[in-house]
């Protein structure tokens, strides 16, 4: 039988805590991270190529965004707008 080899999985996982609307900065670079979100709702994301922060709304409860982000923040300064329980996984 074959090894089975994880290349191209995630090894790490990290929580997010998206910075409020208004505060006007961005979180750390978060290194081209996939996320996973726990809890429902909406964030802006500036993806890993860079480029224009895009809204992700609607986002339900443990959907995991194959997507590759460098930067999330809060959607709106109203906590019940914003997506929770985020994971960075890298």
């Amino acid at each position: 039988m074959a090894n089975i080899t994880t290349t191209g999985f995630a090894t790490e996982a990290v929580s997010v805590t998206p910075e409020a609307h208004n505060a006007g900065t961005l979180t750390t670079d978060l290194k081209g991270a996939a996320l996973y979100v726990g809890t429902s709702g909406a964030l802006k994301i500036t993806m890993a190529g860079g480029g224009a922060e895009v809204t992700f709304k609607n986002i339900q409860s443990g959907t995991f965004l194959p997507i590759a982000v460098k930067h999330v923040r809060n959607f709106s300064g109203t906590a019940n707008e914003n997506a929770s329980d985020i994971l960075a996984i890298s």
